[in-house]
C-alpha cells in the first residue's frame, strides 16, 4: 500500500516484500520464494485477483484502484 501511494505503477521486489511481510527472519531463498508464492496466491484468493499484478520480479496493486487503510 505504501509503495502503490508513492510510486502507482511500480512493482515492489520480491526481496523486498519478503523483507516487510518476514521482518528480521533468516529464510533460505527457496523457502522465501516459496512463502511469497503462497502469501500472493492467498490476497488473490481473498479478493484481490484483479488488481494485484506482477512484473519481472515485482508485485504492485492496479494504479486506478484507490486503497484506503483501516484501523
Amino acid at each position: 500500500v505504501e509503495a502503490q501511494r508513492a510510486r502507482p505503477g511500480q512493482p515492489v521486489s520480491g526481496d523486498a516484500l519478503v523483507r516487510a511481510g518476514w521482518p528480521g527472519e533468516r529464510i533460505y531463498p527457496e523457502a522465501a520464494k516459496n512463502r511469497l508464492h503462497v502469501g500472493v496466491s492467498t490476497l488473490r484468493k481473498l479478493g484481490l485477483g484483479d488488481i494485484l499484478a506482477r512484473d519481472g520480479d515485482g508485485y504492485f496493486l492496479d494504479p486506478r484502484v484507490e486503497v484506503r487503510l483501516v484501523e
